[in-house]
């Protein structure tokens, strides 16, 4: 998890497991600050399988190099000898087959720029761009991607394949990076939207990217995925110059009915998400409250990006402009 370690430990009252951040931030069992629970132990669990991955993978190298070492050694009888190289073959074969990397994705028509910072306050942020070869004529769209707790730009490059959709539609692409874990979906009376640094954040490369970029300033739009979904539709609700949103697998943090501005929606969900209810109710409210909403189920999908839903997404937000 960049930017955070996490500590596992049991809680004295009750034999609760309980997460300590690095800055001793206690994350469970009082709720993790403004993630549903349930995303928390999603990326959890599969950073802990990532883990196991790389701990199988450097012991098969381990003993594969001792084999190496043993018949390099002279003192060993050739029976044993055969014994170890079947050994050493075997193991290097199942290292090719169990734990190569997966093969290099097709090129795409875009400069990718993974590692950009921006100086916002104190703070030097990350963020990753996509800059398209061929560009239409004229002002050019921006999409922010918004990744999930415990993601990175990178990874939500890798899982969602929105830099193909970038490369093949034209527009400009830039992955905002979390500071800390998680993107600030939080709004009260003691954290206003004005101090959150996440919003803050948004603003600062937005103003940075217009001076770099020749952006259509009707067609800025998100994307969130998780807990990034979640803080997209927090944006909108507060930045006048969004024109359009989509929220994939992650409900709306605050009241829909309660929002001081309508702008356009697309809600994805997996069928077989914990959270598909929560967004499906979601939608009905967006409606009522008339917000232009609409809602993707996709079968057979978890709480995981839907590549196949990329070029509806695009169509969905293209359509759209900021009102003037």
């Amino acid at each position: 998890m960049a930017g955070l370690d996490v500590e596992v430990t049991v809680d004295d009252v009750g034999g609760k497991a309980v997460f300590i951040a690095s800055n001793n931030q206690k994350l469970l069992p009082d709720g993790i600050s403004n993630v549903r629970q349930e995303f928390f132990f999603a990326q959890v669990s599969r950073l802990l399988c990532k883990s196991a991955t790389f701990i199988a993978a450097k012991a098969v190298n381990s003993v594969f190099q001792r084999c190496k070492i043993l018949m390099a050694s002279d003192g060993i009888p050739p029976l044993y000898r055969q014994r170890v190289w079947l050994i050493a073959a075997t193991l290097g074969m199942g290292s090719v087959l169990f734990f190569q990397r997966p093969p290099t994705k097709e090129a795409i028509n875009a400069d990718v720029f993974p590692r950009e910072t921006i100086r916002v306050g104190d703070l030097d942020r990350e963020f990753r761009v996509v800059v398209p070869s061929e560009q239409a004529t004229g002002l050019m769209p921006v999409l922010f991607a918004f990744h999930g707790v415990g993601d990175s730009t990178d990874s939500m490059a890798e899982y969602s394949d929105l830099d193909r959709t970038a490369a093949e539609n034209g527009f400009l692409l830039v992955y905002p990076a979390t500071r800390r874990f998680s993107w600030a979906s939080h709004v009260s009376e003691s954290s206003p939207v004005e101090a959150n640094p996440d919003v803050t954040f948004f603003d600062a490369l937005l103003s940075h990217l217009e001076q770099k970029f020749e952006i259509d300033s009707e067609r800025i739009y998100l994307a969130g995925m998780s807990n990034g979904a979640s803080f997209v539709q927090l944006l909108a609700a507060h930045r006048e110059n969004v024109a359009a949103v989509v929220a994939h697998s992650g409900p709306s943090p605050i009241e829909i009915d309660e929002m001081s501005r309508r702008f356009p929606i697309l809600l994805i969900a997996g069928a077989d998400d914990s959270i598909v209810d929560e967004m499906q109710l979601n939608a009905e409210q967006y409606r009522q409250a008339d917000f232009d909403c609409e809602l993707v189920t996709v079968p057979g999908l978890g709480h995981e990006w839907s590549r196949s839903n990329n070029p509806q997404l695009w169509a969905f937000l293209n359509r759209h402009t900021k009102p003037r």
